[in-house]
């Protein structure tokens, strides 16, 4: 299996020229090597004035994978943008990050708007040998995003290189480029000579899955809450996988079980990474949680530690990201905060929730995503998203809005049966006060439940 070549120094010399097997499928298009290599051809005058530069990248995510096959090695960084993100947080991260360049693609024409010159001159890296700094915001689900540094070396520390196997592969893309795991998806299928399936940014969900199936995808990367919602569409008995992924959410039982039984013959991993230590370890016995030996003995080159409060903290053994924002919490030793909360249940932990997401009622703190397993352990339910609403006394009230297992039951027998089942199940503090029979939930760009 092979590793990044040294002597390669960007991420367009690893891509393997091939004319049968296209690198990327969109809605409209295959897109082969030859295609990718007739724009770079083009851009070859632009890309001399970005040399040494730092250059912003924002567009779809088809445009977006273009830019960083253009612009690593060339650039001395690229800052990724969302396409959600505000124009007072996108000036910030200028100044952060001194962007002297923002490109964008325009059909086949690479397109540079200089930016004024800021007082803040961060350079991130030099190119000398051609490594490139890719910079990373965080999703900012729980407050305001940071900025995280990485290059080619850090991004592909877990990378599977084997072509043999990657040929085989049709990722579908779930999560959007400009976010550390779109990155991962993308960098695994177009370094391993898989294909990736890019879906119409306008497309909704039916849609994207409808997408994947037409174009025989069998590989997906997403959150726990992508996965059910690909499970109550019609378009999953199309699918034939053989690699299943999830992150960015806690991956309950019940999800692993319901996509252990769907495909009894996929490979199914739980990662866990984030923006900020990047890939930490990844789980593969299908149980929820990870064994607490990861925290005794260490797993896959990183170290975790357990704070007081429950609060995980990671140490990458190769530490090659650069922290931009400064409100990264990383202590002495270089464990890095990672803001979960995890307890331990039979030499397992398990994940609470987010410590910056809990709901305070009167006093007690309930942290959301475990009163969602909690829930979806009723057997009633296919979907649930818990938050807290505003009430006078207690400060806030536990409220749920939940999927039923079938459209046509009863919402008042439902409700009726939900509260009988906490009463039994959960603690007084943490019950739900308020159910509401949802048919659907909204995904924020990360593919996470939208808690806002």
């Amino acid at each position: 299996m092979r590793r990044i070549d040294r002597a390669l120094t960007n991420f367009w010399d690893h891509i393997v020229a091939e004319s049968e097997r296209p690198l990327v499928v969109t809605a409209g298009e295959a897109l082969y090597h030859s295609d990718f290599l007739r724009i770079r051809t083009g851009s070859e005058h632009v890309l001399l004035k970005l040399r040494g530069k730092a250059v912003a990248i924002s567009g779809t995510d088809a445009e977006l994978i273009h830019l960083l096959l253009l612009l690593d090695g060339t650039a001395s960084s690229i800052l990724l943008l969302p396409n959600d993100m505000q124009t007072d947080q996108k000036e910030e991260f200028f100044g952060q990050c001194g962007i002297e360049a923002e490109a964008t693609l325009v059909g086949e024409e690479l397109e540079v708007n200089k930016i004024p010159a800021s007082s803040e001159t961060l350079k991130l890296s030099d190119t000398k040998g051609g490594r490139t700094d890719w910079i990373i915001p965080t999703s900012g689900t729980s407050g305001t995003p940071k900025l995280v540094a990485h290059n080619l070396k850090s991004l592909t520390r877990t990378t599977k290189f084997n072509r043999e196997v990657g040929r085989d592969i049709r990722w579908g893309l779930s999560y959007s480029i400009s976010r550390f795991a779109g990155i991962q998806i993308m960098l695994q299928s177009l370094l391993s000579g898989s294909t990736l399936l890019v879906a119409s940014p306008e497309a909704s969900f039916s849609e994207k899955a409808d997408f994947f199936a037409t174009n025989h995808c069998n590989a997906i990367s997403a959150t726990p809450t992508f996965w059910r919602k690909l499970l109550m569409v019609n378009h999953e008995s199309d699918l034939n996988l053989k690699v299943i992924t999830l992150g960015g959410e806690i991956a309950d039982q019940q999800i692993l079980n319901a996509l252990s039984k769907k495909y009894p013959e996929a490979r199914i991993t739980h990662i866990y990474a984030s923006t900020e230590a990047g890939v930490g370890f990844a789980v593969r016995d299908h149980l929820e949680g990870f064994p607490a030996a990861f925290v005794r003995d260490g797993v896959e080159g990183a170290e975790l530690k357990i704070e007081q409060d429950g609060t995980l903290r990671i140490k990458p053994h190769t530490a090659n990201q650069k922290f931009i924002s400064t409100d990264i919490d990383v202590d002495a030793d270089g464990f890095i905060d990672t803001g979960d909360l995890v307890e331990e249940k039979s030499d397992r932990y398990v994940f609470l929730g987010r410590r910056s997401g809990s709901i305070n009622v009167g006093g007690n703190k309930v942290m959301p995503e475990e009163v969602e397993n909690l829930l979806l352990k009723s057997g009633l339910l296919k979907g649930v998203k818990v938050y807290g609403k505003a009430n006078p006394i207690m400060g806030n009230l536990v409220s749920a809005d939940v999927i039923p297992n079938s459209a046509s039951q009863d919402q008042k027998i439902l409700k009726k049966e939900l509260k009988s089942y906490c009463s039994a199940n959960i603690e007084s503090f943490k019950r739900p006060a308020f159910f509401k029979v949802v048919s659907d939930f909204d995904l924020n760009a990360s593919g996470k439940i939208s808690r806002n």
